[in-house]
């Protein structure tokens, strides 16, 4: 096998690996073994139930998906563009355009919501996509380089010759492809279990990123190595990699994946709003507590 790097318009990397590998079949190509848009996702709780149903993998229709809503909203973007232009004008043919536009603009807002998406897909490699041959080349074989280089969306290929081994091994040790699960924050007292100590995660909510502060307690949940002879999975690397945020006035969680089916199997996993505080109790082995004030 052998790796060679794509370069394709910014943010268009999902289209142009489909467009890619619709002309690829289109010729009955036997050479690529795959295209890689190295795609990940965020699922987002709809119910705010810690015991919905969550797929871990990305499939055909989530990507049809995708790409029908992007392609919506490239419209909707245009239509509403085109309609600002339309002069301000009392003639009946004005007015009739201006109706039909406002239509259109009110019935592709209606498709866009009735689509609303579970999975906010992304790709962590902006820019580019990868094209796996099924043979160990060196040079990209030059009928196969002419009819990438024609895929619209396609800027270019980086290179004739293929990603050497290592360099390969090293990318794909460092990306994380890990999908995470987002939910609201419960804005309302709860009762709540109580921690000897808590760690403090610090927000700077007007700009939506994050700051995060962990320290431990005896209370806090351990660390432990996945490849450690207990076989016990690495929590509190999980927990360390859970994101506050502020998003359309809503305060949200986003959890890596993997801690989320732990906390499906362990049954106990509590984020709520408490006298002004935000707190998240995940109880494993021991409670952990995030408090942030504000």
């Amino acid at each position: 096998m052998s790796f060679f790097a794509v370069e394709v318009k910014s943010g268009q990397e999902i289209e142009a690996k489909e467009m890619l590998k619709s002309v690829l079949a289109a010729v009955q190509d036997v050479k690529v073994k795959a295209v890689y848009a190295l795609e990940s996702f965020t699922h987002v709780l709809k119910d705010d139930s810690l015991h919905s149903e969550v797929s871990e993998y990305l499939d055909e229709i989530d990507i049809a998906q995708y790409l029908e809503t992007k392609r919506i909203k490239n419209n909707l973007s245009t239509l509403r563009m085109v309609h600002a232009e339309i002069p301000s004008d009392s003639s009946e043919e004005i007015e009739a355009l201006r109706r039909s536009y406002q239509k259109e603009i009110r019935q592709q807002s209606r498709d866009l919501k009735d689509m609303q998406l579970s999975k906010k897909i992304y790709t962590v490699m902006k820019g580019y996509i990868l094209l796996e041959l099924k043979e160990e080349l060196f040079e990209l074989p030059k009928e196969l380089w002419q009819l990438v280089k024609r895929v619209p969306k396609v800027r270019g290929i980086v290179g004739r010759y293929s990603i050497p081994e290592e360099e390969m091994e090293q990318f794909f040790e460092t990306i994380d492809l890990t999908p995470s699960v987002e939910m609201n924050v419960i804005q309302e007292e709860a009762n709540l279990p109580q921690a000897e100590e808590s760690a403090t995660v610090q927000e700077d909510f007007d700009h939506e990123k994050e700051c995060v502060e962990l320290e431990q307690t005896q209370n806090d949940v351990q660390e432990n190595d996945p490849e450690s002879p207990d076989g016990e999975p690495p929590v509190q690397k999980w927990i360390e990699a859970c994101r506050l945020f502020l998003y359309e006035k809503k305060k949200k969680i986003r959890i890596p994946f993997p801690l989320f089916k732990y906390l499906q199997k362990n049954k106990d996993f509590t984020c709520a709003l408490s006298t002004g505080k935000l707190l998240i109790f995940l109880s494993v082995s021991g409670y952990m507590r995030l408090e942030m004030s504000g």
